[in-house]
This record gives C-alpha cells, structure tokens and sequence, in this order.
C-alpha cells in the first residue's frame, strides 16, 4: 500500500522575531529542535527547521503519514509557542471568529466611516449580506453556532494550557469594540479587495492583525 506524505507549515511568530533580542525556534528548541523531540514520538511526525521564508519569517515543518497525525502535532506546536509567547512578550492566545457568517459568503475591505475611534488602522473588513445564506443580523437571535461554539471552547483550553505551567490568576474578559486590520501590514490601497469568508479568516490568522478599540 502507497503512503502519501502530509505536510503543513507552522509560521514562527512575528512579535517573537522581533523581539529585543530575536527569540528563532533554535533558540527555544534547540538547534536541531530537540527540545521537540516528545511531540515527534507523541504525535509520530517529523518536525524540521525551516530556513526563514521571503518575509524573513522562520518556519516549522511537520511531516508525517496520517494527516489525523500531523495536524495534531500543529495543534501541540502552537500550544507550545503560544507558551513561549505568553512567557516572552505576555501575548495571550487570539480566536478570529465571524459570528454571522451565515450571513454572507465573503468579506470586503472598506473604509472606517468618519465616527471611527481609531483613525490610524482605517481599514475594516465588512461581511457582505448574499441572498442565498440567512438574512442580514439574524445571528443576534439564533445564538452561536455549534460549530464555533466548540472553537470557543477549544481555544479557551488552549489559553489555559499554555499558562498553566505558571502560577497566579487570571481573569477571563470579554471585550466588544470595533474591528480594523492594522495599518502595519493592511495599507489603503486594499480598500475594495473581497475575500471569501474562509480565506479572510486564514489571513487574519496568519498575516495580518485585527486592532480591537473600545467605542
């Protein structure tokens, strides 16, 4: 029986590449990521260093037969720098979800309106109503979704997980405010792009940054 390789890659976080001094997956794992050598035999995968890619970005390579596998072993790989992260520069786990997704089938890039609270990061993503997905605003009353509700769920585990090596209290918060894409990496000229909801989510998860600015 033929075995077909999978792979995915795992970006190494910007704020720890430019962190004073730059923290690169050698200098946590070691230099043949030895340091992740349990999550290889856990999760029976290969995990390679990267060299850093076009955007000066290290990248962790996981390889493995059964894809079940492998993206378990990216799950565990991000808890783990979620880990050096939080120790690092005191980042917190983030989760991008669109509530009303079932609302419409793609995002457009638009301009904040003139009350926006943050002039600097003008650039908001917009769900746009599709006549054939529910109707604009109905999410309010249907609840969560299953699906994401479980999303929740997980990344509040994966919050806890990566501070529960250290000792204090945390408080959970929820914060509601306005929504842009930093100004750092979205410039204007992105103005009137539109993404399918499912890429718009897997950008904002990887490339960009959501700015979240109380009312």
């Amino acid at each position: 029986m033929t075995k077909y390789v999978q792979q995915v890659r795992v970006t190494w976080p910007e704020d720890l590449t430019e962190h004073d001094p730059p923290i690169n997956p050698r200098d946590v794992f070691g230099n043949k990521l030895e340091g992740l050598d349990g999550l290889r035999m856990q999760d029976e995968v290969f995990i390679n260093p990267d060299l850093k890619n076009q955007n000066g970005r290290w990248q962790l390579e996981i390889v493995g037969y059964d894809l079940a596998g492998v993206e378990v072993a990216e799950d565990h790989l991000n808890t783990m720098i979620e880990k050096v992260r939080v120790d690092a520069v005191g980042v917190q786990n983030m989760l991008n979800v669109i509530l009303d997704q079932r609302e419409g089938m793609a995002v457009e890039l638009q301009r904040g309106e003139a009350w926006w609270p943050n002039c600097a990061d003008s650039v908001i993503p917009r769900l746009l109503p599709s006549p054939m997905m529910d109707e604009p605003g109905s999410f309010r009353q249907d609840g969560i979704d299953r699906g994401q509700l479980a999303i929740i769920q997980e990344s509040i585990k994966l919050a806890l997980d990566s501070v529960r090596h250290r000792k204090g209290a945390y408080d959970f918060v929820v914060r509601l405010g306005c929504v842009a894409l930093s100004s750092k990496q979205v410039k204007d000229d992105k103005i009137g792009e539109k993404y399918p909801t499912d890429k718009f989510l897997k950008m904002v998860n990887e490339k960009f940054e959501v700015d979240v600015k109380k009312w």
